[in-house]
C-alpha cells in the first residue's frame, strides 16, 4: 500500500470523527432545553452603543452544539469530569491521584481535591525548575526595573523593540509552561478566566512593556483572593490604563471607556444594566439602594476616574512634579473635583485623593449585581454554558457571604463546584481550541521544556492565541463561538502535527533540523500484546481515561492500525511500524466527541 492511500485511509477515518461531532449536535436532544444564550461579541450587543474601544465584531458562522450533556456515570469518571473541566486536561496519573484521595462519596473527594488545589502551599517544584531553566528574567522584575529597562529603552538600540515586548512574551512563555506542567491545575484555569474578565490585549503598543507586572500582580496575585483588591489593582495597572485609554482622562474631557467596561463587563454586567433612564426614577435610588446601572452611572464614574493615569512624563514637558516611571499615577490637576452621583450614592466634592474613584470600586465590588454576575461567568466556565440556577445562587451567596474574605474568590469557586449541578454536567461544555491544544499535551504525557512563540503562532491560526483577544469582553465560553467546521478542522490540524511529533521550533539557520518543541514516548505505554486490537483499547483508555463509549469506533481504530499488513489479533513486534501507525490513530481519539466534550 502506498504512502498516499495511507494517508487517504488515516483522512477518511478523521472525516468520520469529524462527522461524528457534527452529527452528534444534529442529533435531536432527548429532552427538552433552554435556548442557547450566546455572550456578547462585544459590549455594544449588551446596551445597544458601540463602546469606544471594541472593534466592530466579525461576521460568525452559526454552528450546531455537540452532544446534548449527559449525567456522570460509571462510564464518565469523576476524575475525568474534575480534571477536563477544572484542569487543562489530566496526564495519565492524574487520575490515579484522584482516585486515592480520601472522602466517603463523589462530593467529599471533589472536596478533598478541591483542597489540595486551592492550597498556595502545593508544592510546584518541577514548574518552578522549568521556568529557571528558560531564564524568563522578566518575570520577577519590579515595576522600577521594568521602566528604566524595557519601556525607557535606547531607541537607537538595534534590539529596541525585541527589548521594549520581551515583558509580555515571557509571560505567555511562561503560561505555556505553566498550563502544560503546574501541579496547580485549577489555579491556572482560574487565571485564564480572570484574564479574560479583565481582558488586556497583551500586544497593544502602550501595554506590551506592561504585561508581565499586570500577569503577576493584578491577576495571580489575585486570583485565589479579594475581589475587592482585584478590582483595585487592575484598575490602578499601567496595562489596563493605556489598554482603555484611561490615561488620558481629565476634568473637561473624561474618558467614558474604562468606565464602561468596568460596569458593564468587569462588576454589575449587562445583566444589571437597566437603560437609559433618569438615575432618580430607579427603585432604591433614594435609599442608595438600586439594582443596577444606567448611563449616567457611567459617566459619573467616568468623572470619579479622571485624573487616574501613568507616570510616563518621559520627555519632562509636563513638569518636574509628574513622574516618570512607569507606575500608577493620579493626577490631581486632571481631577474633576465637584460632587458626583454614582449609583444613589451621592461623593462629596473636593474629597481626598483617589477617594472618589475608590467609591466607586468599593461600591461595586460589594453590590449584589456583581455578585450575580461574576459567580455567572464562573459557573459558565465550570459547569455549562447555560449555567444552572443552583450554582449562580450557590456562588452568589458565596461571594456576598466573605466579602472581606482574603480568600474571597477561592470560596465562591469552592461553593460552584460543590454543587450537584457540576456533579452531573459532563458534556456540558466542549473544549475551545486552548483546551484542546494542551489537554491533548497533557493526555500524552508530553513535556515542553522550552516554550517559544511559534506555538503561539498555532493558537492564532486556531483562533485563540493567549492574552490576544483585541476586544474588552475576552474569549467567549460558549459553543457556539468554537463549533464551527473550521474551528474544529484547525484544532485537528494541531492534534495531528503534535501526535507526529511536527510541531517544532523554527530554526532559520537549518529549518531541516529543527527541535520538536513536545516530547512524549509513544512505545513505553503500549500494551504488551502489541496487537491492534489491544493498542485501540489501550491508547484511547489512556487519553481519555475511560474506554471508547463506542465498540465500532474501537474496532475502526484497531483495522486502522492493522492496515494490510497485521490481524486484528496479530502481534505487532516492530516499532518503527508503531511509530508510523500510532500516531494516526491517537489524532482520531482527540477528535472524537469523547475528548472534544468536557
Amino acid at each position: 500500500m502506498s504512502l498516499f492511500t495511507e494517508r487517504r485511509q488515516l483522512l477518511a477515518l478523521a472525516a468520520t470523527a469529524v462527522g461524528a461531532t457534527v452529527v452528534a449536535g444534529c442529533a435531536k436532544p432527548p429532552v427538552e432545553t433552554k435556548p442557547l444564550e450566546v455572550e456578547p461579541t462585544s459590549t455594544s450587543e449588551a446596551t445597544g452603543r458601540p463602546s469606544a474601544n471594541t472593534p466592530a465584531p466579525a461576521p460568525t458562522v452559526a454552528a450546531p452544539p455537540l452532544a446534548e450533556a449527559s449525567p456522570v456515570t460509571g462510564d464518565v469518571p469523576l476524575g475525568v469530569l474534575v480534571f477536563n473541566r477544572l484542569a487543562f486536561g489530566p496526564r495519565p496519573t492524574d487520575l490515579e491521584h484522584f482516585a486515592a484521595l480520601p472522602g466517603a462519596g463523589p462530593r467529599e473527594q471533589l472536596a478533598a481535591w478541591l483542597d489540595e488545589q486551592l492550597d498556595p502551599t502545593l508544592d510546584d517544584a518541577e514548574l518552578e525548575g522549568l521556568l529557571a531553566a528558560n531564564n524568563l528574567t522578566t518575570l520577577t522584575k519590579t515595576p522600577k526595573q521594568i521602566w528604566e529597562e524595557h519601556v525607557n529603552y535606547d531607541p537607537d538600540n538595534d534590539e529596541a523593540w525585541k527589548i521594549y515586548a520581551q515583558p509580555g512574551s515571557e509571560a505567555r512563555l511562561a503560561a505555556y509552561l505553566r498550563v502544560v506542567h503546574s501541579r496547580r491545575q485549577l489555579f491556572e484555569v482560574l487565571v485564564d478566566f480572570w484574564h479574560n474578565h479583565f481582558n488586556v490585549y497583551g500586544p497593544h503598543d502602550q501595554a506590551l512593556p506592561y504585561f508581565g507586572l499586570y500577569d503577576r500582580d493584578a491577576i495571580r496575585a489575585h486570583t485565589l483572593g479579594n475581589f475587592g483588591a482585584m478590582l483595585s489593582a487592575v484598575a490602578r495597572h499601567p496595562a489596563m490604563l493605556y489598554y482603555l485609554d484611561q490615561y488620558t482622562s481629565q476634568a473637561p474631557r473624561p474618558n467614558e471607556n474604562f468606565a464602561r467596561e468596568l460596569l458593564e463587563l468587569h462588576t454589575l454586567g449587562a445583566m444589571n444594566y437597566l437603560g437609559v433612564k433618569d438615575p432618580t426614577t430607579i427603585d432604591g435610588f433614594r435609599e442608595g439602594e438600586v439594582g443596577g446601572y444606567v448611563d449616567n452611572d457611567v459617566y459619573e464614574a467616568a468623572r470619579a476616574f479622571s485624573g487616574w493615569r501613568v507616570g510616563d512624563n518621559t520627555e519632562g514637558w509636563e513638569g518636574e512634579h509628574v513622574p516618570a516611571n512607569g507606575e500608577f499615577y493620579y493626577h490631581a490637576e486632571w481631577h474633576d473635583r465637584f460632587n458626583k452621583i454614582f449609583l444613589g450614592r451621592i461623593l462629596a466634592a473636593d474629597q481626598a485623593d483617589l477617594a472618589d474613584g475608590e467609591q466607586v470600586l468599593d461600591l461595586l465590588a460589594r453590590h449584589p449585581g456583581t455578585a450575580r454576575h461574576i459567580a455567572t461567568k464562573l459557573a459558565r466556565r465550570l459547569i455549562a454554558d447555560d449555567p444552572p440556577e443552583e450554582a449562580v445562587t450557590a456562588g452568589a451567596e458565596a461571594f456576598l457571604a466573605h466579602l472581606d474574605a482574603p480568600d474571597q474568590l477561592a470560596q465562591v469557586v469552592r461553593a460552584i463546584v460543590l454543587t450537584d449541578a457540576f456533579l452531573t454536567s459532563w458534556g456540558g461544555k466542549i473544549k475551545r481550541p486552548l483546551e484542546t491544544a494542551f489537554s491533548a499535551v497533557r493526555a500524552l504525557d508530553a513535556r515542553l521544556e522550552r516554550p517559544t512563540d511559534d506555538l503561539t503562532w498555532m493558537l492564532s491560526r486556531m483562533g485563540q492565541p493567549m492574552f490576544e483577544h483585541i476586544a474588552p469582553n475576552g474569549y467567549a465560553d460558549v459553543r457556539a463561538a468554537w463549533s464551527s467546521t473550521v474551528s474544529v478542522l484547525t484544532r485537528w490540524q494541531f492534534t495531528a502535527m503534535l501526535a507526529h511529533g511536527w510541531i517544532t521550533e523554527w530554526n532559520e539557520k537549518d529549518p531541516d533540523n529543527s527541535r520538536p518543541l513536545f516530547t512524549f514516548d509513544l512505545i513505553g505505554p503500549s500494551p504488551e500484546s502489541r496487537t491492534p486490537r489491544a493498542l485501540a483499547e489501550a491508547w484511547p483508555t489512556r487519553l481519555l481515561g475511560r474506554p471508547l463509549q463506542d465498540a465500532e469506533v474501537a474496532q475502526d481504530l484497531a483495522r486502522f492500525v492493522a492496515g494490510e499488513y497485521y490481524g486484528l489479533d496479530d502481534p505487532i513486534l516492530d516499532d518503527e511500524y508503531l511509530l508510523w501507525r500510532l500516531p494516526g490513530m491517537i489524532n482520531l481519539v482527540f477528535m472524537s466527541p469523547d475528548f472534544l466534550l468536557r
